[in-house]
C-alpha cells in the first residue's frame, strides 16, 4: 500500500484458508487471521499469549473480533497457525497456493504462493521504477529468505538464523547493535 492505494494484493485462495481453518478446529490449535483490514485470533491456546504477547510484545490485537465475520468479508492475507514444522510440512500439501515462511519454531507466517517478500520487493522496485539490483533488504527469520534473495543485496541480520544467513549476500551485527546502520554503512549508503 503507497499512499492508501494498493499497489499489489495477492490473498490466500479460499479453498487453502478453509483447509486450514477446518484443521485448526479439527487439531485444536490457534490461527491467527489476517484479513485485509482486522486481524483476529482462532482458538487463542496458551502458546499465543506466551510468545505473541509476552515474547514478542503484540498487543495491538483485538480478541473480540469474529474470525468468521473476517473470513466471510474480507480477503485473507496471511494466516499464521500455532504448530510445530513437523506438522507444516504435512499441512502444506494440503494448501497449494500457499507457502510458508516460518521464524519462530512454535508458528509460521503462511501467504499466497504469489504473496511472499521477495516478490513484494520486485513490485514495489517496479512501482517506483528502481531496478531490483538498486535494492537492498534486511532479514532475520525464515520468512525472510525471498527478500533476501532477490535483493540486489540481502543483508541477514547478526541475530538472523541459519535460513536467513544464507539467503544473505552480508552478514552484518544483531539489530540490537546497530545492524542496519553498519550494514549501511559498510555499503556506502550513509
Amino acid at each position: 500500500i503507497v499512499d492508501g492505494k494498493a499497489i499489489c494484493c495477492n490473498p490466500i485462495p479460499m479453498a487453502d484458508v478453509d483447509v486450514m481453518m477446518a484443521d485448526a478446529e479439527k487439531n485444536d490449535y490457534t490461527c491467527i487471521v489476517v484479513g485485509e483490514k482486522r486481524i483476529g485470533v482462532y482458538n487463542p491456546k496458551q502458546v499465543y499469549y506466551d510468545v505473541f504477547v509476552r515474547d514478542l510484545a503484540v498487543q495491538n490485537i483485538d480478541m473480540d473480533i469474529d474470525v468468521k465475520d473476517i473470513m466471510r468479508n474480507e480477503q485473507i492475507l496471511q494466516l499464521t497457525p500455532f504448530f510445530s514444522a513437523e506438522y507444516e510440512k504435512e499441512i502444506m500439501e494440503k494448501m497449494p497456493g500457499c507457502v510458508s515462511g516460518r521464524w519462530n519454531p512454535t508458528f509460521t507466517d503462511i501467504t499466497a504462493e504469489q504473496a511472499d517478500k521477495g516478490k513484494g520487493l520486485e513490485t514495489m522496485a517496479q512501482y517506483l521504477d528502481l531496478n531490483i539490483s538498486e535494492t537492498m533488504a534486511f532479514g532475520d527469520g525464515g520468512n525472510d529468505e525471498s527478500i533476501l534473495r532477490r535483493a540486489g543485496i540481502g543483508v541477514a541480520m547478526g541475530n538472523a538464523g541459519d535460513e536467513a544467513r544464507a539467503a544473505a549476500d552480508y552478514i552484518t551485527t544483531s539489530v540490537d547493535d546497530d545492524g542496519v546502520k553498519n550494514a549501511l554503512e559498510h555499503f556506502g549508503v550513509i
